[in-house]
């Protein structure tokens, strides 16, 4: 077996790059949706999506008169309602 050594500019490099992954993946979790995009995104239609809004089931945000739903939101909302089959 070979021993290799890993130089500190590496690990620096490697730190780095986690970072900026990281970074990139909270600002996709950060994503905001339109009402007709959240709609898509949740194949149902706007209006079934204005009952969550109402029913306060789904947060949202309000900018000048457009409705914001940010993705993480949504998906948090599809993983709650995911149904696990019952095993016999």
């Amino acid at each position: 077996m070979d021993l290799q050594l890993v130089k500190t500019k590496d690990i620096r490099e490697m730190k780095d790059a986690l970072k900026e992954i990281n970074a990139t993946n909270q600002k996709l979790s950060e994503e905001w949706l339109s009402n007709k995009e959240a709609a898509m995104f949740l194949r149902t239609s706007t209006k079934t999506l204005y009952r969550y809004r109402v029913k306060g089931q789904l947060p949202y945000a309000r900018r000048n008169s457009q409705i914001l739903f940010k993705k993480s939101d949504l998906v948090e909302f599809m993983n709650n309602r995911y149904n696990k089959p019952i095993e016999k």
